[in-house]
């Protein structure tokens, strides 16, 4: 990750990033990276850092991205292998 300090993202956004990821479908990741960017400025550092793991073709290291950069809000994220 670049430079990210913990960013807070709602539980659903997160859920839904983590699910695109699993499922490989970069068509849904790009729909939450756009609302990701809506959400915040810290959101959109993060959309730019997930942005480059899909460029490298890297969807195992999104959820781990999320987990160590999202501060959930409402829970958390699971199944991350």
């Amino acid at each position: 990750m670049s430079s990210l300090e913990a960013v807070p993202l709602p539980e659903a956004l997160c859920a839904r990033l983590a699910e695109a990821a699993e499922l490989h479908s970069t068509t849904a990741l790009k729909t939450c990276l756009q609302d990701l960017r809506l959400y915040s400025p810290g959101g959109a550092r993060l959309a730019e850092d997930i942005r480059l793991l899909m460029h490298r073709y890297d969807m195992e290291g999104i959820p781990h991205l999320l987990l160590k950069a999202a501060r959930i809000q409402g829970g958390q994220i699971s199944n991350v292998t």
